[in-house]
C-alpha cells in the first residue's frame, strides 16, 4: 500500500473566503510555483465580494498571499479549475517535487485526495490537510468536458484540492497530482414512506452521494500556464 509523502501534504492548503472554505494546492511548472483551486471555489470567493483568497498553511497562518493573486486563462472554458499566478512568490520547498501530470497513471490504480471537508463542522486536529483514498475509475464526459471519475467518497471542502498518485503504484515512487477535486456525482433514490417504497409513479426521490467524485485534469491548468507565459506574462 502507498503512503502519501510529505510534499502532497505540504503542497495543500486551507482556502478562506467569506461565507466559505475549501481546499487549494501549488504546483511547480515553468520555474514558478502556482495556485491551483477548483473554478466554483474561486468564483464563490468573488460573489461573496472577495477579490483574494487567503490561503491557512500547516502552521494555521495566512501565508500572505491575500491581494497577490492574478488569475490565469483557461485555454478552453468548461473545466472546474482554476489558477493563480503567485507573481514569482515560492511558498513551497522546491525539493518537495510533485509532479504536474497524469502519465503513469493507470486505470484502477489506487489515488488519494487531500483537503479539508467539512470545514465549518469536523474539528480536524492540527492544520494538516485530511486525505483519503480511491481508485482511478475510468474517464467520462461532464457537461462536455473529459474529466477523470474516482471510486471514492467525497465530501464537501475537499472541492479544490489534488488526486494524487504514486507512478508505477509503488512505495519511494515519483509522485504526481493527477488533477483537481470538483465533486462528488450524485443519484437519486426513491423516497420510503413508513419503512415501504413509495406507491405509483409519485416521482418521490432524493440526491445522494454516488460514491464517485469528478477530477479536472492538470494538463488544463499547465496548458494555461503554457499559453500565459509564452505571452510573456
Amino acid at each position: 500500500m502507498a503512503v502519501v509523502p510529505v510534499q502532497c501534504w505540504m503542497r495543500t492548503f486551507k482556502v478562506e473566503f467569506t461565507g466559505g472554505a475549501a481546499s487549494c494546492f501549488v504546483i511547480s511548472h515553468r520555474d514558478r510555483q502556482w495556485l491551483i483551486t477548483a473554478k466554483h471555489v474561486a468564483d464563490a470567493a468573488v460573489q461573496n465580494g472577495v477579490a483574494a483568497l487567503s490561503l491557512i498553511g500547516e502552521n494555521g497562518l495566512d501565508v500572505g498571499l491575500s491581494g497577490d493573486l492574478v488569475p490565469v486563462p483557461l485555454i478552453e472554458q468548461g473545466p472546474d479549475v482554476a489558477v493563480f499566478d503567485l507573481a514569482g512568490k515560492e511558498i513551497v520547498l522546491e525539493n518537495m517535487t510533485l509532479v504536474p501530470s497524469a502519465d503513469g497513471v493507470a486505470l484502477s490504480q489506487e489515488a488519494f485526495f487531500l483537503g479539508y471537508p467539512l470545514p465549518s463542522s469536523l474539528p480536524l486536529m492540527g492544520q494538516l490537510p485530511a486525505v483519503r483514498r480511491g481508485i482511478v475509475s475510468q474517464r467520462a464526459s461532464v457537461d462536455g468536458v473529459t474529466a477523470w471519475i474516482i471510486d471514492g467518497h467525497n465530501l464537501p471542502g475537499f472541492s479544490g484540492g489534488p488526486l494524487v498518485f504514486a507512478e508505477a503504484g509503488g512505495v519511494g515512487s515519483t509522485w504526481h497530482v493527477l488533477g483537481v477535486i470538483s465533486e462528488y456525482w450524485q443519484h437519486r433514490i426513491d423516497v420510503e414512506i413508513a419503512g415501504a417504497a413509495a406507491q405509483g409513479n409519485l416521482g418521490l426521490t432524493v440526491p445522494t452521494n454516488a460514491g464517485i467524485v469528478i477530477v479536472y485534469d492538470i494538463k488544463d491548468a499547465t496548458d494555461a500556464i503554457e499559453a500565459y507565459v509564452d505571452a510573456g506574462n
